[in-house]
């Protein structure tokens, strides 16, 4: 027989408000160097806010209920391994090798989804210092020809082999993972980088025909891996007159925290710098 159970997911939303005041003075002394206030005030509200998301999408805003990509409970935390010639961190590592020990992350979450020889997309973020040199570095030449030894970079490599098989890569910075890797000290940094697949997709069979996985064409579905919601795209802006001539400006944006739906598509990667 058929057993079906259903069950509700949920997390938290956090509401944030931003504020300012300004008056006909600020707004003509704003004039005198060329810019507008009320400009400047709705920029500098917005990125407070952006700010706080991305804090929120990778932290949480209450990391002891598991909130944040970085503390999702099914997440895989791995360290880099050393090379072939005993180096373990990224300044020394082999430039190919470390291409090699990204694209087979890439293999082992489309492995854990269920999503070999299907193309996906993937994101990969980390600190400017640690995946910046693989961008602007070569492969070494070796006894042995190898993928983009002595033209590509590790990024390159990297990308050139995932594209082989259908995939495509998102390549990101954020300093903010500077030292949030596993074990990381003062005199030894361990920076974190995070790669990701953003959403599975359901293979599907040719109509009528047997399929070992119909069952997940039932409607409605969720192919997120890894999300964060917000109630509009942009803060709302609320902006009224107040005593004396001011004007009160006010942003108003509710966010979730991020939230790793499958864990499994996430890769907690602690590089020692």
């Amino acid at each position: 027989g058929v057993d079906i159970s259903t069950f509700m997911i949920s997390t938290a939303t956090y509401q944030f408000r931003c504020a300012a005041i300004y008056d006909h003075h600020d707004v003509a002394t704003g004039g005198r160097w060329d810019y507008s206030v009320p400009e400047a005030y709705r920029l500098g509200m917005r990125q407070g806010n952006f700010i706080l998301a991305r804090d929120a999408c990778l932290y949480g805003l209450n990391p002891a209920n598991n909130e944040g990509l970085i503390n999702s409970p099914t997440a895989t935390a791995i360290n880099l391994p050393p090379d072939t010639n005993g180096n373990t961190t990224v300044v020394n590592y082999d430039n190919g090798q470390m291409a090699f020990f990204l694209s087979l992350q890439v293999q082992a979450i489309k492995t854990t989804t269920y999503q070999m020889g299907r193309g996906r997309r993937f994101t990969i973020l980390g600190p400017q210092r640690t995946l910046g040199p693989f961008e602007y570095n070569v492969v070494q030449l070796v006894q042995y020809q190898r993928p983009g030894a002595g033209t590509m970079s590790t990024a390159g490599t990297f990308k050139e082999i995932i594209m082989a098989n259908g995939d495509s890569l998102v390549w990101a910075y954020d300093d903010t993972l500077i030292g949030k890797g596993v074990g990381s000290t003062t005199l030894n940094p361990v920076d974190l980088v995070i790669l990701v697949m953003p959403e599975v997709e359901r293979p599907v069979g040719a109509k009528n025909a047997i399929d070992t996985n119909v069952f997940a064409g039932l409607t409605p579905s969720n192919p997120m891996c890894t999300t964060q919601y917000c109630d509009m795209a942009a803060p709302r802006e609320i902006i009224s007159p107040m005593a004396e001539g001011k004007t009160h400006m006010m942003t108003e944006w509710r966010i979730s925290s991020g939230w790793g739906l499958r864990g499994e598509a996430i890769r907690l990667i602690s590089m020692p710098y």
